[in-house]
């Protein structure tokens, strides 16, 4: 017996969503344009904490979370704490309870509070054996604000530094509250990477730490060095003259941020996200390296980023105009648009959006995952969405539920990437 053909096929939506658009309009969507990358050597205990504590010492990050449960942060000195879930193994709860520790600020409450349910939503996918292997910290740093001819773009940056030298950076950008046409998901926000921008905001210690960790990589002599400080403490100068604090919708917290553009240090192309990235793991690799005088005499080997490294798009849509019921309903009735995102592309002719789009790998109904070969695409129906019975009044469980799968396969390429480039070593 053969199914009626898609066309003929009756889609259930919800009385007030009226008659069915010519377009997908997308009304709630989160995106996380993940870089995976890795250092040559794999990081003992001693390092890997000190190089979480770092982050939040040095301005960088807000908070840092370990996957052993300990939350790391910085008022007048660095602050940890046990802060962990405590859920009973070969168990799938549906909820659990966290206590967060006493002295947060409000937005270091908020990344903790991330921290704690992706790490809650790893325990539900991942298999023990998994998870034995995944050790981790996990740092949320300040917004960076990107202007693309007058328009802006907020994304939140994560590091992930796991114990075998894997280093993954997120940028996860948030709805605006608007229905977003595909074609403008596609062409204004997917494709935010290499796009060049007029101006960036960020956390003024990343700026530091990228510029310290290309000097210092250049200095080799002692008159270089000398140099290199001078320069140091010019830029540092120039970015307490021109930080600020600016606010942002999605959070509704003030941040301080410092501006590429009036800082006047970029003379190559544009920046762009790419370079946000690039400076990123130049400021992870400098705190790897930075040690006290007496960890520098045993003689550690230096930590040095390896060469390979890809870029991914992590597209999760929650509701769509109008929303149908069943992912099966959503994949006949949305396939070349869906097809058009996990490629990237809104111009490529409809049947190539279908042919890219692949297998739909999930059995279930409550949602439709694609994985393309940059890309990975995941959409709830409107059973899904009410299936899911959230205490986050912003549904970032129905997020993080879908990614820790996505972040755990990006972690094994780059473990793998990793095992290639000692493999190619000379003997």
């Amino acid at each position: 017996m053969t199914d009626a053909p898609a066309a003929a096929r009756e889609v259930h939506l919800n009385p007030e969503q009226g008659a069915l658009p010519s377009a997908l309009v997308i009304r709630k969507w989160d995106i996380l344009f993940s870089f995976t990358t890795y250092l040559e050597q794999p990081l003992d205990e001693t390092d890997f904490y000190r190089i979480a504590g770092k982050t939040v010492s040095s301005g960088l990050a807000e908070v840092a979370y370990s996957s052993a449960g300990f939350l790391f942060w910085y008022t007048d000195s660095l602050q940890v704490k046990k802060f962990d879930l405590d859920l009973e193994p070969y168990t799938r709860q549906k909820q659990a309870t966290i206590q967060f520790p006493t002295g947060l600020a409000p937005y270091q409450t908020q990344c903790a509070l991330h921290a704690a349910q992706q790490r809650f939503h790893e325990q539900q996918t991942l298999s023990p054996m998994a998870q034995e292997g995944y050790a981790y910290f996990r740092a949320y740093l300040s917004p960076c604000e990107l202007i693309i001819s007058g328009r802006t773009s907020t994304l939140y940056p994560v590091i992930t530094v796991h114990r075998n030298g894997v280093v993954q950076i997120s940028f996860r950008a948030l709805n605006a509250q608007n229905d977003t046409p595909v074609e403008v998901l596609i062409d204004k926000i997917m494709n935010l990477i290499s796009t060049g921008t007029e101006d960036i905001f960020m956390p003024p210690a990343l700026l530091g730490l990228d510029v310290e960790q290309i000097l210092s990589s250049r200095s080799n002599s002692r008159k270089e060095r000398s140099k290199a400080k001078r320069e140091l403490a010019s830029l540092g100068e120039k970015i307490r003259q021109h930080q600020e604090y600016r606010q942002y919708s999605e959070d509704g917290f003030e941040h301080l941020q410092v501006s590429v553009k009036a800082l006047s240090i970029n003379s190559g192309p544009q920046p762009s996200l790419a370079m946000v990235a690039s400076m990123t793991i130049n400021a992870i690799e400098l705190l790897a390296n930075k040690r006290s005088n007496r960890s520098k005499s045993r003689g550690r080997a230096m930590h040095r980023q390896g060469e390979f490294g890809m870029w991914r798009h992590h597209v999760y849509i929650r509701t769509t105009v109008p929303h149908p019921e069943t992912a099966t309903e959503m994949a006949e009735l949305y396939a070349e648009p869906f097809g058009k995102i996990l490629f990237k592309s809104s111009s490529i002719s409809s049947e190539f959006a279908r042919k890219e789009l692949g297998q739909q790998l999930r059995l279930a109904e409550d949602y439709l995952s694609y994985v393309g070969r940059a890309a990975s695409l995941s959409v709830y129906s409107a059973q899904g969405i009410r299936q899911h019975k959230g205490f986050d009044p912003h549904d970032n469980e129905l997020v993080y539920q879908l990614h820790a799968k996505a972040d755990f396969a990006d972690f094994m390429a780059g473990s793998y990437w990793q095992c290639e480039e000692v493999a190619l070593r000379p003997l």
